[in-house]
């Protein structure tokens, strides 16, 4: 899936939009792994020593006990279950811990590169706590960062991204261009790698296949379906800004100006209504920040005007 950064009111259009690009066969491959790991693994119990002792011939041997009857083992969770029961939405709310990633400095990419790849360390760290605490596998995607467009392994780089990731080969693309490096202080680039992030715990968890094998007939259900998935990698995103606040030391201005962002860069300014309004966007974002927990996400259970 691809993401472009929203544009600020002054900032280019073409710096602006999220699309998704997701390969169903390999979606579906990836499906029959993660439904068999969904509900965790069961746990061997060992008893103690079982040497038995003497026995007085005198008194007969007690009957063995009835054997305990065994617990039914937990379905994998299957279609439309993946998204709206996911366990990750039973976790606590997310730990980022101590993320003090440098702030770069404008128009320096090495300075950029290094707070982007600080970001994805701290966001790996706190997803992969937030998996085990739902019983899920979890594993770090491939990150890559590019000074300009290029061929990603999904294909080639879409019109307008500013980030993308491919669910084939679980990588994601970040596009450092001038748009991103000239306002360091605006949010915006830990917001898109987040958002990424929020795209790789969906293919873990289900959700992302869910997504791919369950196209409605008509054009006007692909995009609800498409902006419940992007809405919910929006709040994802939000989940670890927020509980990485203190750390990132995002200010209530800087937030707000994030919000406003979010707000100039809906549906209403492209063609297709794939990703949500603007005004949607930042609640989902907003939504996740203030909760900091993935509870707050579930995007395919809200009413259909929150998605719109």
């Amino acid at each position: 899936m691809s993401s472009t950064p929203p544009p600020k009111p002054n900032r280019p259009l073409a710096a602006v939009i999220i699309a998704v690009l997701a390969c169903a066969v390999v979606a579906v491959t990836v499906y029959r792994y993660t439904a068999e790991n969904v509900v965790g693994r069961s746990a061997t119990v060992e008893s103690g020593d079982r040497t038995p002792g003497p026995v007085d011939e005198a008194t007969p041997s007690p009957s063995p006990s009835p054997a305990a009857p065994k617990r039914p083992k937990a379905r994998p969770l299957t279609g439309r279950a993946l998204a709206t029961s996911s366990p990750l939405y039973r976790t606590n709310g997310m730990s980022a811990g101590n993320c003090r990633v440098k702030p770069f400095q404008a128009g320096v990419l090495a300075s950029a590169r290094r707070y982007a790849q600080g970001l994805a360390v701290c966001l790996e760290r706190a997803w992969a706590k937030q998996f085990e605490g739902a019983g899920l596998d979890f594993w770090a995607p491939s990150f890559k960062i590019i000074a300009k467009p290029a061929r990603t392994s999904c294909g080639p780089w879409s019109k307008d991204a500013q980030g993308i990731y491919c669910d084939e080969s679980q990588t994601i693309y970040i596009l450092l261009d001038r748009d991103i490096l000239d306002d360091p202080g605006d949010l915006f680039l830990a917001s898109l790698v987040a958002h990424e992030y929020g795209h790789h715990v969906q293919l873990l968890t289900g959700i992302l296949s869910y997504y791919d094998v369950t196209f409605p007939p008509t054009k006007a259900g692909e995009l609800t379906l498409s902006r419940r998935l992007e809405l919910q990698a929006e709040c994802l995103g939000g989940v670890f800004l927020g509980s990485a606040r203190d750390s990132l030391a995002i200010g209530d201005a800087t937030w707000q100006e994030l919000l406003e962002t979010m707000r100039a860069s809906g549906d209403e300014a492209f063609k297709e209504r794939d990703h949500g309004k603007g005004a949607n966007i930042a609640h989902w974002l907003d939504r996740g920040y203030r909760s900091a927990n993935p509870s707050a996400c579930n995007t395919w259970t809200a009413a259909r005007r929150n998605v719109s």
